[in-house]
């Protein structure tokens, strides 16, 4: 047993062993060559972020330019100014709408005052004719009252879409001749009428349609005014 144990070595740590220490070369003192370290770093990390900075360190400065590209960067750059006066839009003007005469029936839209004769247009019955004279033709119209209570006025009668040649009649019947106007597709008349204590009116208007001959009949319709 004690062979055995005087056999077996004894492990021991082994003494560190550390380099030789080596001296510096030059004249630069250690505050100088760790400034030099510091710099070089320096340098290193402004060329990577391509920003122009000096960098300023006890007595020593250097100066990093940014990194530059023909490709990408132009050398100038023109900027529009803003004009000096701002020209404000027009606005559209504002129509104007033309006041009327007041009719008494005004809602919306316009409306013709009720007929004061209401009923006397469908007693009346008229015709017209095509009727000729040295001058061409021309247009004859009839009104005859069916209602004796109604009276025509035969002074009291316009006419437009036409020239008037001649008017006349009686409380019952009017005659008006008109020559239509060239190109006119219609004419009317008006004829003041005595009802009910009231004065109305009658209005007809011929349609100018067809051949034009002698002794053909002209459409007419007759309402209230």
């Amino acid at each position: 047993m004690q062979s055995t144990s005087k056999s077996k070595r004894r492990l021991e740590l082994m003494p560190e062993v550390l380099p030789a220490p080596t001296k510096e070369t030059g004249n630069a003192s250690v505050r100088a060559r760790t400034m030099g370290h510091m710099h070089k770093m320096m340098a290193a990390a402004g060329a990577v972020a391509g920003c122009s900075r000096a960098i300023t360190q006890g007595d020593n400065t250097i100066t990093i330019p940014p990194a530059t590209s023909a490709s990408t960067s132009p050398s100038t750059a023109t900027i529009p100014s803003a004009p000096s006066t701002i020209v404000a839009t027009p606005t559209a003007p504002v129509p104007t709408v033309p006041s009327g005469p007041a009719t008494g029936y005004m809602v919306v839209d316009m409306l013709p005052s009720p007929a004061r004769c209401y009923g006397v247009g469908a007693s009346v019955k008229a015709t017209a004719v095509w009727r000729q004279d040295t001058t061409g033709l021309y247009a004859e119209l009839t009104l005859n009252g069916t209602v004796p209570a109604n009276a025509f006025q035969p002074n009291a009668v316009s006419v437009w879409g036409g020239a008037v040649m001649s008017t006349g009649g009686t409380a019952q019947t009017v005659l008006i001749k008109v020559r239509p106007s060239p190109g006119n597709t219609s004419f009317g008349a008006s004829v003041d009428v005595a009802c009910s204590g009231t004065t109305g009116a009658v209005v007809a208007t011929v349609q100018l349609t067809g051949p034009k001959k002698v002794g053909d009949k002209l459409p007419v319709t007759v309402i209230d005014r």
